[in-house]
């Protein structure tokens, strides 16, 4: 590795205010990607994963019902991701490098998931764990972040997976309304769906569109302790009607 590699990614991270760590991706990891997404990334197995802070008050928001600022800066911090991994991208091709940046939001059709799984880098780098709630949860802000991954060919230092903090608690999966989130602890051996029914949140988040005008929830994302700020905005913008009733199942 170049000596000056990391110190450049990070000093280009660091000026979006945004911070970052590597990793070295496994074969499984990687089969995972290419099952996901019908992409091969085999040729890219280092990562340099990035960590955007969401304002912490604006998802602590969605306590009391979907708010339209949490849309708006979910928008301006995926595009800012966006604009990162780019310059990081195109940085590590200057230095010989191959690239893939995956976008920071990207649904496949109807598959509920994207081309990359950007807490697998995230967790891999040692950035935070992942939850109950299948978001990556960071030791200082919870899991209230957006993520960003550059897949590369130049060797990065592998970064070692932090021990999962979520304990006993199971906030998350009690607040999610439509059952969504099942409650057993992430285990990389484990298929996604045994932690996570993403047909229910889906469905639960046009429910919402009927009744708010947008597909947005992230009550699991406001409830977890981690990364909690004692300052918090009570009510929510525009006066919209109230969200849809509690359903479970």
């Amino acid at each position: 590795m170049r000596p000056n590699l990391m110190g450049k990614i990070q000093e280009i991270a660091r000026r979006t205010g945004c911070f970052l760590g590597t990793a070295v991706l496994s074969p499984a990891e990687l089969d995972d990607a290419r099952s996901r997404g019908g992409i091969d990334f085999s040729s890219l197995p280092y990562a340099v994963s990035i960590i955007a802070p969401f304002p912490a008050t604006v998802i602590n928001q969605l306590r009391e019902g979907p708010s339209l600022t949490y849309l708006y800066h979910y928008r301006v911090v995926n595009t800012q991701l966006d604009r990162l991994m780019l310059e990081i991208s195109s940085y590590l091709e200057q230095e010989g490098g191959q690239t893939f940046p995956i976008p920071a939001s990207q649904r496949i059709g109807n598959k509920f998931q994207s081309i990359f799984p950007h807490r697998t880098a995230a967790r891999a780098a040692g950035l935070g764990w992942i939850g109950r709630s299948s978001h990556l949860v960071t030791p200082r802000l919870g899991p209230r972040v957006r993520l960003g991954t550059v897949l590369t060919d130049l060797p990065l230092p592998a970064g070692e997976p932090v021990t999962n903090d979520c304990g006993d608690c199971r906030a998350c999966v009690e607040a999610c309304p439509p059952g969504a989130i099942k409650g057993p602890e992430f285990n990389p051996e484990d298929p996604q769906e045994k932690r996570f029914d993403p047909q229910a949140c889906h469905n639960y988040k046009n429910l919402v569109r009927d009744h708010f005008g947008k597909r947005v929830c992230g009550i699991c994302l406001a409830v977890c302790p981690h990364g909690v700020y004692s300052l918090s905005v009570k009510g929510r913008d525009n006066h919209q009607p109230p969200v849809p009733p509690k359903q479970k199942g």
